[in-house]
């Protein structure tokens, strides 16, 4: 549900459109842990309104935290191989 919540606000939808995205596309499934594609809708766009108050940024934050590092240190990495891999402006 958190993967749900996650690309809900992300991508600002609503809570049924947050359900319809996920139903129709098998890589937002899999980002939100479903086994396998399903055609279904995944569950009721109820949910989204009856976890969040566990959800406090405080009881959250020691499990995305290791997340956000990995994620982070991807990004940095990424641009910096980009800075590296430029080529040279030739002289005419």
């Amino acid at each position: 549900m958190i993967g749900a919540e996650i690309i809900k606000h992300e991508l600002c939808h609503s809570d049924v459109e947050a359900g319809h995205q996920i139903q129709g596309n098998p890589y937002l499934q899999y980002f939100v842990g479903l086994p396998g594609h399903k055609q279904a809708e995944p569950f009721a766009p109820s949910l989204f309104n009856d976890i969040p108050n566990a959800w406090e940024p405080r009881y959250l934050l020691p499990f995305i935290a290791p997340s956000l590092t990995r994620i982070k240190a991807k990004r940095k990495n990424a641009l910096t191989s980009h800075r590296n891999h430029r080529r040279p402006i030739k002289a005419t």
